[in-house]
């Protein structure tokens, strides 16, 4: 996935200086290393699979392998169609046509579902899933195909020869956003295996039902800073005043919809576990959870936004550094904490680790005078009041339904909004206001 993104990357800052060639050889590089790794895979998913149906016919009839042997062969050419199809889907977002791409993706899961559950009730048992994600898989690389055709002009039909220079540039920059990748992945689940390790499987559980809705949050208001990811990216040649100018722009729209996050969680996520499971996973210190949930998911959704724009600049080595010492630290700091304060200690683990990329990158993005200091003083003053108003106020369990806290919720959110909106005018005419 890496060298998707910096293909798409590379694409959009082509385009965005008028270089069709490059982008077009960009897409190549990545088209051709994709066949190459695709056709190993294909490959090994037939020998896995051929080995486990000739074992299970050894073992005889009860074996389970040969069921095991038709799983993994249709899983895995499902995902060797799905790794065809990511050239197209790189074209398209490196051409600003992300929207659409997140349409023909929802299509595909949903259109994935459906079908499954058809086959399901066809008796076709554990392949229903496989199967229906192999067939809509390719149909929906025909699709892209397609819709790449059709939207990417720039892209020869044919491919141009190979260029070792951008290839290598293109492995570079992936090679580094994996490292980064991996290094999030590492502490954003290391959660689990610490309370596994060190508390009860009850402790556990309480903490992946709590989790679940600021983890949606969380990526509902990271899809912001991956749409414009793009536009990022193809600005990255057109000049520092436009670049400014985006960043100020989503950095306001993503800094909103993390403290409208922040306060939320803080405040009703208690009462909605509450009703949602009536009684059941309850934790100590519920309200102190649910405000360190809001402050992680309020710290996450800003620095990613801050890695994704410094990459979209080519600037990679800090956003890596930062995910690499954030993922120790957290891990560090959650094995000393969770003995002592439990799932509280993870929390705070995950929070001041979350701290890290938040001085790291934001350091260089005042330095290079790309977040002014003013814009960085309102989004500072608004994410501590987003902080401290879920510390202060705090609401239980409705007992006459769930009807108040979807009240409650809403209002929550329009106060908040015409609060930032409100800052957010006054702060543009300050700043336009003559010295």
């Amino acid at each position: 996935m890496g060298l998707d993104f910096a293909a798409s990357r590379e694409i959009a800052e082509r385009l965005g200086a008028e270089d069709k060639i490059g982008a077009n050889q960009a897409f190549w590089e990545l088209h051709r290393f994709n066949r190459r790794m695709t056709a190993l895979a294909a490959g090994t998913v037939v020998l896995v699979s051929g080995a486990l149906w000739f074992w299970g016919s050894l073992e005889g009839a009860e074996s389970n392998k040969s069921l095991m042997a038709g799983i993994v062969l249709l899983s895995g050419l499902g995902q060797v169609l799905q790794s065809l199809a990511r050239p197209y889907v790189a074209a398209l977002v490196g051409s600003r046509r992300q929207p659409m791409v997140n349409v023909i993706q929802l299509l595909n899961s949903l259109l994935t579902g459906v079908l499954a559950y058809a086959l399901l009730k066809l008796g076709v048992g554990v392949f229903c899933l496989p199967m229906a994600g192999l067939l809509i898989w390719a149909i929906t690389l025909m699709v892209f195909k397609q819709v790449s055709t059709k939207h990417t002009s720039w892209r020869s039909l044919t491919a141009c020869p190979p260029d070792k220079a951008a290839f290598k540039r293109i492995f570079k920059f992936g090679g580094l956003s994996t490292v980064g990748g991996v290094a999030w992945t590492v502490e954003s689940t290391s959660d689990i295996f610490i309370l596994g390790l060190a508390t009860s499987p009850a402790v556990v559980a309480a903490y992946v039902v709590w989790w679940r809705i600021p983890q949606m949050l969380f990526d509902l208001c990271t899809r912001l800073a991956y749409s414009a990811f793009p536009d990022m990216a193809h600005r990255n040649s057109k000049g520092e005043e436009e670049i400014r100018g985006l960043f100020s722009k989503v950095a306001w729209a993503s800094l909103f919809l993390g403290t409208l996050a922040c306060v939320g969680i803080g405040i009703w996520l208690p009462t909605f576990v509450g009703h949602w499971l009536g009684g059941m996973h309850k934790v100590a210190n519920e309200h102190q959870i649910a405000v360190m949930m809001g402050v992680l998911v309020l710290l996450r959704v800003v620095s990613n936004f801050m890695g994704l724009f410094s990459f979209s600049q080519n600037s990679m080595s800090r956003p890596v550094i930062s995910s690499i010492a954030q993922a120790v630290v957290k891990v560090g700091l959650g094995i000393l904490l969770v003995q002592r304060f439990g799932l509280g200690g993870v929390l705070a683990a995950s929070v001041l680790a979350s701290l890290i990329p938040l001085i790291l990158i934001g350091a260089e993005l005042l330095k290079n005078q790309t977040l002014a200091t003013r814009d960085f003083r309102a989004f500072l003053l608004i994410g501590v009041i987003s902080i401290i108003i879920p510390i202060f106020f705090r609401f239980g369990v409705d007992p006459r339904g769930i009807s108040y806290f979807i009240i409650g919720a809403i209002l929550t959110s329009m106060v908040w909004a015409t609060f930032v909106f409100t800052f957010m005018k006054v702060s543009g005419r300050r700043a336009l206001a003559p010295s």
